[in-house]
């Protein structure tokens, strides 16, 4: 049997030559979009310490080396660079030679369930158990009988319906046309009263349709006017008291807003309710929804606060 192999550890001091090589990459990518390493840190569901120790090549401080590799190649996704650079100057994962036990893993499987069921199998092959098979069988169909049998014993009783006798009133009756005499009993030609005339309907003339149409169409338009609603305003006020950070996203997940707040700078922010808000820095930014003051200090959880605009 072939030598199986298991990831190792990477030695101390490949990590101290090329940890702060990747992590130097790492950060200069990020600064140059200008992104906030707590905004990178909310984008990919990670600690910013975790971030922090990454671009500053302390990978003792993570947990292994796959964790190192994968934290490194999201990153890379997330500011839409290449990996290929960064992944190389990472340390490679070693591999050590382990040699599993022969002896466990060549031995022969036994299945435990396969007597128990031979076991059962020849209990019902038995005369007595093929008996109680059969009695158990019988019982079934008779319970079962008159259930399946009143289905078909309506389907095949007669329906007794009394016979039309449209055939018999017709047979009696003598077709007159419309405007000939009929003769009396003494002889004497009686002639039929004539028909109602049929009422008719006006028409309107094309003109008058138009028109009408025309009218119509008028006063819709009307009404879809009035009915326009008025553009929806802000709903959400940001004001930086210094530099921070902001994130917001609609109901959809697009992003209405995601920047560098500086000092002194207000933005405001609308679209499909409910708001998802992300403010890094929460202590220097102020907050209004609605045009009323919205406090922030029950939500900040490591200087960062997140919360909904519904």
């Amino acid at each position: 049997m072939s030598d199986e192999v298991f990831e190792g550890e990477v030695p101390a001091a490949t990590l101290t030559q090329s940890s702060a090589r990747a992590g130097a990459m790492l950060r200069a990518a990020r600064e140059a979009q200008g992104l906030h390493i707590a905004a990178l840190a909310v984008a990919l569901k990670v600690s910013v310490k975790r971030l922090e120790a990454l671009e500053a090549g302390r990978f003792e401080e993570l947990p292994d080396m796959v964790f190192v590799r994968s934290l490194a190649l999201s990153v890379c996704r997330s500011l839409k660079i290449d990996p290929t650079p960064i992944m190389a100057s990472l340390p490679e994962l070693q591999a050590s030679p382990f040699k599993a036990n022969e002896t466990s893993l060549n031995a022969t499987f036994k299945d435990s369930g396969g007597g128990s069921r031979r076991g059962v199998f020849a209990q019902v092959s038995t005369p007595i158990g093929l008996a109680v098979l059969a009695l158990f069988v019988a019982i079934v169909v008779i319970l079962t009988w008159p259930e399946m049998q009143s289905p078909f014993v309506e389907a095949i009783a007669p329906i007794n319906a009394p016979e039309p006798a449209l055939a018999t009133e017709l047979e009696t009756l003598v077709p007159v046309e419309a405007g000939s005499a009929v003769e009396s009993a003494d002889g004497v030609p009686v002639t039929p009263a004539p028909l109602p005339s049929p009422v008719q309907t006006p028409v309107n003339s094309p003109g008058e349709v138009a028109s009408k149409a025309a009218v119509a169409s008028v006063g819709s338009a009307v009404v879809l006017e009035d009915s326009v609603l008025p553009v929806q305003p802000a709903v959400l006020e940001l004001s930086g008291r210094g530099e921070s950070w902001v994130e917001v996203t609609d109901a959809a997940g697009l992003p209405k807003l995601r920047k560098i707040l500086a000092n002194g700078e207000v933005v405001s922010v609308a679209g499909q309710l409910p708001l998802s808000v992300v403010v890094g820095r929460a202590d220097v930014v102020s907050v209004s929804v609605r045009g009323k003051p919205f406090d922030l200090t029950p939500l900040i959880r490591e200087n960062v606060a997140r919360f909904e605009v519904k």
